[in-house]
């Protein structure tokens, strides 16, 4: 498994698009309002028939105690394949 994070919202879902038409598992992740930025690139993904995995997750929020919510979204990204 190889992973890297984008600049953006659409280099992450054209690389996944990439590594999917290069026989790879092509997987992309966002939260909320970057769903909508990948939209061009899934219509991309269904017309060209690439299987793709675009997993949607919501962020940990701040619960007044503010400490590594930027692991969880970390964690949930990494962890998929284990599901």
């Amino acid at each position: 498994m190889r992973t890297f994070q984008a600049e953006d919202e659409i280099a992450a879902i054209t690389s996944a698009i990439g590594a999917a038409y290069g026989g790879a598992l092509g997987v992309t992740t966002s939260s909320g309002p970057g769903i909508a930025l990948k939209g061009e690139a899934m219509g991309l993904a269904v017309m060209l028939e690439i299987p793709l995995v675009i997993v949607n997750i919501q962020r940990g929020g701040p619960s007044g105690f503010a400490y590594k919510t930027e692991q969880k979204r970390f964690d949930a990204g990494l962890l998929w394949k284990k599901w």
